[in-house]
């Protein structure tokens, strides 16, 4: 039986290469999967953000009405909150919350393709009457 030398083996450059292929392939893909985990990511955090800031100015606005009878100005309101939308409507309480007043704030705010909308309602002593 004849012996080869470890100097005379030779591996086939067949099998580096496709070693080499298939490691940068997997490699691609782990990169391509961690792109499109950050970007979602980014998206629920941008609407995230955008519902935090809609319930904050529905907060506030319910908080001025109940403290002053008048809702934050518009002028106000797009200062605190930029790109926010407040809309405010009373209805008189209506049974046992006879005497009071039904105040709902409904705030929207835009979030890439969708949008954001917050609705919060309470009930304030009635004004003036």
């Amino acid at each position: 039986m004849r012996r080869i030398s470890p100097q005379h083996r030779q591996q086939p450059a067949g099998v580096i290469i496709t070693e080499v292929a298939v490691g940068i392939s997997l490699m691609a893909m782990i990169m391509i999967g961690l792109v499109a985990v950050q970007s979602n990511t980014a998206k629920v955090n941008h609407q995230y953000l955008v519902q935090q800031r809609c319930i904050a100015a529905v907060q506030s606005t319910l908080d001025s009405i109940a403290a002053t009878g008048k809702p934050i100005e518009d002028s106000q309101t797009s200062r605190l909150w930029p790109g926010i939308t407040l809309q405010v409507e009373a209805a008189p309480g209506q049974g046992q919350f006879q005497s009071l007043q039904c105040v709902t704030a409904t705030a929207k705010g835009p979030s890439g393709s969708h949008e954001v909308t917050v609705t919060l309602s309470r009930y304030i002593a009635a004004r003036g009457g």
